[in-house]
């Protein structure tokens, strides 16, 4: 068993089996929330509104919703089958992972940095949503790999790949661009890696102008990005909070633990780093590359935001994960005496076991519309009318009953907003043909209650509550019309 394991291909395969196997628990055990079940409607749309939605709303997703687009209409699009592309992605960002850092820091480095990564929270919880962050992960992992390939042989057919690649990568997200950014920067200033570089030259001159198109409309766009954060006093501690797998942690305190953690192992990296460079170790330049991969991200997104326009939101630096697992590999790989193992190790400890468990244990901080819509679903009567607040909220709520047993028997949706009608008029045409009305209430907390509906007294005035329940972040109540 042990000979087996020294196999490159056998370890390659086991490596790849503990991330599937790490992805796949409690892959079925949450909702569809927002962000996940709009992703499925946006792959539903036609052809030609699916391609104007993109070019319009979200360019920079464009190649993970073809994916989904072209999956689901081989796999169908239950939760598990439209999370797979993003379990697959995990994988391969994590079978990447190893093979960098085996180039980089040696094979002991690279098997904990991939085993980190494989297992790190917010790894887990992208490899298992709908969303692209996890194909954006992967592609920048072997966007590196295929670069360090093509600089140790350089030929035209590696660097081209390299810039096919990297091409996918920042069409996989955009954030991928400081990484390759990052790439180039470090092959311009150290000559030892770039022994063609007219060849160089060119491959990223067709990167930029490949990626030129979405830069452009990056620059110009004028759709809002509200969940791009401005930045704070708070912005080191968020950042670091999500490298330390603390993102969706409630209690403060232990998100603070683990972006502490997060930071101690950072800091700790960018220190020996640097002394590794200075002391000329013959692993140098992969503490460099993975530094520059790991803060590029940072330093870019936070300079832009000061200079442009708002373009951090702390999850897209899932994309330097990868880099951060394979620096923290390196520590615990190159550590000597206790006190310095003792000294990497804790922080290693706790984003591992506080930040991993609280993953796979904790419930996903987001509605839980499955379960609200089996509760609608078992008393509904026809002729129900349903109000969802807030009004967006729906697009998860329907992905729920699509899916469910009884699609057919989900009350009617009335939209309530001023900017598609008047409100009283509204509720006035809905209590002339609807006898019972099911609000749900997902904006409060984890215990939202009817006052959060902002239209409470005008409904009030035509139906009288007749029961209410509560689930995971949603207030479900029925009412009937007023005698």
């Amino acid at each position: 068993m042990v000979a087996a394991l020294a196999r490159p291909g056998v370890r390659l395969a086991v490596i790849g089996a503990v991330a599937a196997v790490a992805a796949l628990i409690g892959l079925i055990s949450r909702s569809l929330w927002f962000d996940e079940a709009f992703s499925m409607r946006v792959a539903h749309l036609p052809v030609g509104r699916f391609v104007n939605t993109i070019l319009d709303a979200e360019p920079f997703n464009g190649l993970y919703y073809g994916v989904l687009k072209a999956w689901i209409r081989v796999a169908g699009d239950s939760p598990v089958a439209a999370r797979m592309p993003s379990v697959a992605a995990a994988v391969v960002a994590v079978v990447a992972t190893y093979l960098i850092g085996r180039r980089l820091l040696g094979e002991r480095a690279a098997l904990i940095g991939a085993v980190f990564l494989a297992v790190h929270g917010l790894m887990l919880q992208y490899a298992q949503e709908v969303r692209a962050y996890a194909l954006a992960t992967a592609l920048t992992a072997v966007a590196t790999w295929l670069l360090l390939r093509a600089i140790e042989r350089p030929s035209v057919v590696r660097w081209a790949a390299y810039g096919v690649v990297g091409v996918l990568a920042v069409y996989g997200h955009f954030f991928a661009a400081f990484v390759i950014a990052a790439h180039a920067i470090l092959l311009a200033v150290t000559p030892a890696w770039r022994p063609r570089p007219w060849l160089i030259a060119a491959t990223y001159v067709a990167i930029g102008a490949a990626a030129a198109p979405l830069g452009w409309w990056l620059l110009n766009t004028t759709v809002s990005r509200g969940w791009m954060d401005p930045l704070g006093p708070q912005t080191a501690t968020l950042v670091f909070r999500w490298f330390g797998a603390g993102s969706g942690v409630n209690d403060v305190m232990l998100g603070r633990l683990l972006s502490a953690s997060a930071a101690a192992l950072a800091t700790v990296a960018l220190i020996v780093g640097g002394v590794r460079w200075a002391r000329g170790a013959r692993d140098r330049r992969g503490w460099l590359l993975l530094l520059a991969w790991f803060v590029m991200p940072i330093v870019a997104a936070v300079a832009i935001s000061v200079l442009i326009r708002p373009v951090l939101a702390y999850r897209y630096l899932i994309i330097g994960l990868p880099a951060f697992a394979l620096l923290v590999g390196g520590l615990l790989a190159t550590a000597s005496g206790t006190l310095s193992r003792l000294a990497v190790a804790l922080p290693f400890v706790i984003v591992i076991g506080i930040g991993t468990m609280h993953a796979y244990l904790s419930p996903m901080q987001k509605p839980a519309w499955d379960e609200a819509a089996r509760m609608v679903l078992a008393d509904a009567e026809p002729g129900d009318g349903l109000i969802v607040w807030p009004n967006w909220q729906w697009v998860p709520l329907e992905y729920a009953f699509l899916h469910s047993d009884e699609p057919d028997a989900a009350p009617a949706r009335v939209a309530v907003d001023p900017a598609v009608g008047d409100v009283d008029q509204i509720l006035d045409d809905l209590a002339a043909r609807s006898g019972r009305v099911w609000v749900l209430v997902s904006e409060g907390g984890q215990r939202p209650d009817l006052e959060a509906f902002a239209y409470l007294d005008e409904f009030e005035e035509r139906y009288d509550l007749v029961r209410e329940r509560l689930v995971y972040h949603v207030r479900i109540a029925l009412f009937e019309a007023s005698d």
